[in-house]
């Protein structure tokens, strides 16, 4: 007499001996047992990213606020040929009063360059093909775009 096998003996029995690999199946409860340690394990890298990156925060913005004024210091003393001892402003327009501010201080410091950068009305001019030298102007102007939301 001969028992009937169902299911995995069976086939560990077909496939004995003819060198097939057997994958281990897994049932519907241990995936989802997978499933729910992986949405933990994922909702506690988030929580690790989120704690690095308040903390990293302060550090690495105070760095690039000072890498742009590195960068109006640098292009005072070379491009303008101010003395190392010299003052800096730094100023924030009004919402859509920037060609306003552009124009009074192109105006304001037109007469302190040379006159054959050829400036414009609202200050703008000179400057060349190469990257970053398309806004060019009679003052030091670096971009300080900061949108924290």
């Amino acid at each position: 007499y001969q028992r009937r096998v169902h299911g995995k003996q069976w086939y560990q029995r077909r496939v004995h001996g003819k060198q097939w690999y057997q994958r281990r199946v897994h049932g519907k409860q241990w995936y989802q047992r997978r499933v729910h340690g992986l949405t933990k394990a994922e909702i506690d890298q988030k929580k690790r990213v989120r704690m690095y990156c308040e903390y990293n925060f302060g550090p690495i913005f105070t760095g690039w606020a000072h890498l742009k004024v590195i960068r109006g210091f640098i292009e005072s003393v070379l491009r303008y040929g101010l003395p190392v001892n010299f003052t800096c402003a730094f100023l924030k327009p009004q919402r859509g009063a920037e060609k306003k501010l552009r124009r009074a201080l192109g105006s304001a410091y037109k007469d302190k360059t040379q006159t054959t950068m050829g400036f414009t009305a609202d200050g703008s001019g000179g400057g060349g093909d190469g990257p970053g030298q398309n806004e060019f102007y009679p003052y030091v102007y670096v971009n300080c775009s900061v949108d924290l939301s």
